[in-house]
């Protein structure tokens, strides 16, 4: 069969995958880690098959003897095994800690350095050793073959497919440029053509990421892995059947889905980023003609209002927004309210007196929850741990309706529980406040 419609991709991944089954029903296919990446793929249809390899991990004999010895060798085995969510095992965290502990000073990575470079970044996205592995990559890709560069390709795009969209369109250019007439993709000089199967899969794998399956191109490289599977030699085709399907669900002959379906994920996805986008927000005088551009005190004053659990603020100065805060507190007597603000002594003139009764108002309602410190310098609010508010203004009138003051507002999570780690720190530096201090 020769594929040049999306229903072709499709009717033959269902055909490869009725074929894996086959495999696995006869026993050529055994589950073991070895195969993590056939059952991965063949999992994406079959649910069931995918929940007895899960239940297999569960059983130590799974493993075998020689498993760590294997997925040292074999990083992307490790990467689907994590994708796959099998029951956690100690010769995982040995093999990706034993993995880690052979890359050089450079970032280079031996046994595959792209398949553990894209482990490294499902793992530990933001260490040291990801940066070095990625910045090897990027200066030493042409040195590598055409798995690894693809598998190199498809790690980029998870990591940061905008920081570095202007390479992966080169290197992805690269790869067509040197895709053969009759369709397979190598850079490997090898009389074996299984190796050219493995890098024409990873190949289509990651074009198809970036032109989305409608590459001409990547037909014809997919046709030839059709017309050059090896059925004579049980491993290898299971491999290279593991590795078709592979190829053909990244040319969109995954399981479908409905239409209405895929527009409620599309929404919910939508709704998902609106909500944990981060948003500017500002305190303008005088904005494009517009006068008292007010977001900040505005945000900050329904924020407030909707609280039901806690409230945690920190401000140098606070003579707005107070009297939200007390009525707040006797409504919801439940109500957790700790303000971190700098001590009153160092405010001069007539504004002296009026933060000495504010603070001191302000500790009674809030149950002493009231504390100085000297070297605070930033301006936070979190609410009920849920929403999050950094800006350049005190609770005063001055910074939140006559000056120019700007800050960010999210709701998301991770951000939210760095915030609040901070001003709990904050919180233990931090002095009770004494009668001296009104």
């Amino acid at each position: 069969m020769t594929i040049t419609t999306e229903q072709d991709v499709i009717f033959q991944a269902n055909s490869c995958v009725d074929s894996i089954i086959t495999l696995i029903c006869k026993g050529s296919i055994e589950f073991t880690p070895k195969n993590s990446d056939i059952f991965y793929a063949v999992g994406q249809f079959k649910p069931d098959i995918l929940k007895q390899f899960r239940e297999k991990t569960t059983d130590p004999t799974f493993w075998g003897s020689d498993i760590d010895d294997w997925l040292f060798e074999n990083p992307i085995l490790l990467w689907y095994l994590l994708k796959i969510e099998c029951s956690k095992n100690e010769c995982l965290s040995e093999t990706f800690e034993a993995i880690k502990g052979i890359q050089n000073m450079e970032g280079f990575i031996m046994n595959s350095h792209c398949e553990a470079m894209r482990l490294l970044i499902l793992k530990e996205p933001n260490s040291p050793r990801t940066e070095r592995a990625i910045q090897y990559f990027i200066n030493n890709w042409k040195s590598q073959d055409i798995q690894e560069i693809s598998i190199g390709i498809l790690a980029l795009s998870e990591f940061d497919y905008f920081g570095y969209e202007s390479l992966i369109n080169e290197i992805c250019a690269y790869i067509l440029s040197i895709q053969n007439d009759i369709g397979y993709i190598s850079n490997n000089e090898s009389e074996y053509e299984f190796l050219f199967f493995s890098d024409t899969a990873y190949a289509i794998i990651a074009l198809s990421r970036l032109y989305q399956g409608n590459k001409e191109g990547l037909l014809k490289s997919i046709n030839w892995l059709i017309e050059n599977v090896n059925d004579q030699r049980t491993h290898i085709y299971a491999k290279q059947m593991g590795n078709l399907l592979l190829a053909l669900i990244a040319m969109g002959g995954g399981p479908r889905i409905s239409l209405s379906e895929y527009e409620w994920n599309q929404e919910l996805q939508r709704q998902k980023i609106d909500y944990i986008r981060p948003y500017f927000i500002h305190t303008s005088p005088l904005y494009q003609s517009k006068i008292h551009v007010k977001e900040l005190f505005n945000i900050i004053s329904s924020s407030i209002s909707k609280s039901q659990r806690k409230i945690l603020i920190c401000s140098l100065y606070i003579d707005l927004l107070y009297e939200d805060l007390i009525n707040k507190s006797e409504d919801n007597p439940d109500l957790e309210i700790k303000i971190i603000t700098r001590p009153s002594s160092g405010i001069t003139g007539m504004r002296e007196k009026i933060a000495r009764n504010v603070l001191k108002l302000l500790n009674i309602s809030i149950k002493g929850n009231l504390r100085t410190c000297e070297n605070i310098h930033c301006r936070m609010i979190i609410i009920d741990n849920k929403e999050l508010i950094i800006s350049s203004a005190d609770l005063t009138r001055d910074q939140l309706y006559d000056e120019f003051n700007a800050g960010i507002y999210t709701k998301d999570k991770e951000s939210i529980s760095k915030a609040v780690q901070f001003f709990e720190n904050l919180w233990e530096q931090s002095k009770s406040i004494q009668n001296r201090d009104y």
